[in-house]
């Protein structure tokens, strides 16, 4: 499911990942020879499976519990699908249209390059159609900027939204 897996297989995926964890952590204590920290490497190695559903909080994991096995039955249920069903539990049709305007009106204005990053990312889930691409993403990025950082950067031509990150950083 996490990291844009296809779960069709059910909750084979969960199972799967709580065996590896179980594995991990017997060949953590048989390891372990008091020099280090096995409960953080324990959760080191389980962030870096991704797996989301261990990250969710409060009402979401609530959510989450309560119809993961609904959900999980849903044809062609894979990540997206369980971000989309957030975004729908979590956020109103008409908040998502009302992040998605926000989202278009974006400027930098006053923010520092790292606040408008933020919040661009923030904003662009709910507006996935006008980002589709790399190349879309760098270019509404760019088109809110200040004009002073967008005569800087003239002439650039971007592909990425990484890559106008960096040079907006850099200048």
């Amino acid at each position: 499911m996490a990291g844009g897996r296809n779960s069709s297989n059910g909750g084979n995926d969960l199972n799967e990942v709580v065996r590896q964890l179980e594995a991990f952590a017997q060949q953590l204590a048989r390891n372990s020879t008091g020099n280090g920290d096995a409960q953080g490497e324990l959760f080191k190695k389980v962030a870096q499976m991704s797996c989301a559903t261990y990250y969710l909080r409060g009402e979401a994991d609530l959510c989450w519990q309560q119809n993961e096995t609904t959900i999980r039955a849903l044809p062609g249920f894979n990540w997206a699908e369980f971000q989309e069903k957030v975004r729908d539990k979590f956020y109103p049709s008409f908040l998502q249209k009302q992040k998605a305007e926000e989202f278009s009106n974006l400027k930098m204005e006053k923010m520092s390059v790292t606040e408008y990053y933020t919040k661009f990312i923030e904003l662009s889930r709910f507006a996935e159609e006008f980002v589709a691409t790399e190349k879309a993403k760098a270019r509404k990025f760019e088109s809110g900027l200040t004009t002073d950082l967008q005569l800087k950067l003239c002439g650039q031509v971007f592909e990425t939204l990484d890559k106008n990150i960096s040079l907006v950083l850099s200048n």
